[in-house]
């Protein structure tokens, strides 16, 4: 998981709130008449563009034009708030990918037992139900750009909590004791350690280890392949599992994100 950094409410989706304050997610969605449906293609536009076509919670690639994204509701768009339609409340609303439930020939999208790969909001329905999950999980909208908060296991492509910095962050209404705890229960509600994504993780890690073998193995320059493959892999444009990029590439990574005023 990275940091989302959000652009400017759709007017779209703003014009639609305004005139329907009470509509629900569906109603938006298949309201041809009302700009409803205009509504809902600006919010996915507008959230593929801002999280560089990645999933916010497991960041493998999602595009609707393969039927991999759909908007997750990161507070539930069914709890009942009398203060907030959280349906139609844009920072509520993130691009996911279809976490492992649509039966496809990609194995990278779905895999055997499906119930035991499911991911991301298909997974966090099933953990914690209609409820107010600010504090209990960690958003993607608030967390910091730096530190990152986790590390990964090379030899199981598995995240794990990184102590050190995750307990120097802060993260707002946390219910748990530390940060540490939040980023722990977050990759355990999301199911971020299934076999499938642990799979893919481990693709890319093997991948970037040769890339960086064989530039050893040329004689080259330490300082300069490593940079080199930072800005291949973290940007402008971010890679699909961009966080694995940035943990293997390690001090060269956050001084390259640095020098590029990396937000999210």
């Amino acid at each position: 998981m990275k940091r989302v950094a959000k652009s400017d409410e759709p007017q779209e989706l703003l014009a639609y709130r305004q005139a329907h304050p009470l509509s629900a997610w569906e109603g938006m969605r298949n309201d041809a008449l009302s700009g409803g449906m205009q509504a809902y293609d600006a919010i996915v536009d507008s959230l593929e563009a801002d999280q560089g076509g990645i999933c916010a919670y497991c960041e493998i690639k999602i595009s609707r034009s393969d039927n991999t994204t759909r908007v997750e509701h990161f507070i539930p768009k069914a709890l009942p708030d009398p203060g907030m339609n959280w349906a139609l409340n844009w920072d509520n609303l993130l691009a996911t990918c279809m976490g492992g439930s649509q039966r496809r020939n990609d194995p990278r999208h779905f895999l055997e037992p499906p119930i035991e790969n499911l991911s991301c909001d298909a997974h966090k329905e099933r953990a914690l139900g209609t409820i107010n999950c600010h504090g209990v999980l960690l958003n993607p909208l608030f967390l910091p750009a730096m530190p990152f908060p986790m590390r990964l296991e090379h030899g199981t492509g598995h995240w794990h909590v990184h102590e050190a910095n995750a307990n120097t962050i802060s993260m707002p209404g946390n219910t748990y004791e530390t940060v540490g705890e939040l980023v722990n229960e977050s990759i355990r509600i999301l199911n971020l350690n299934c076999t499938r994504l642990a799979r893919n993780r481990l693709a890319i890690l093997h991948h970037l280890e040769r890339e960086i073998q064989q530039a050893r193995k040329a004689g080259l320059d330490k300082s300069v392949f490593m940079i080199n493959l930072c800005r291949r892999y973290l940007g402008p444009r971010y890679r699909e599992f961009f966080s694995v990029y940035r943990f293997r590439l390690g001090d060269f990574a956050e001084e390259y994100l640095q020098s590029i005023g990396y937000n999210g």
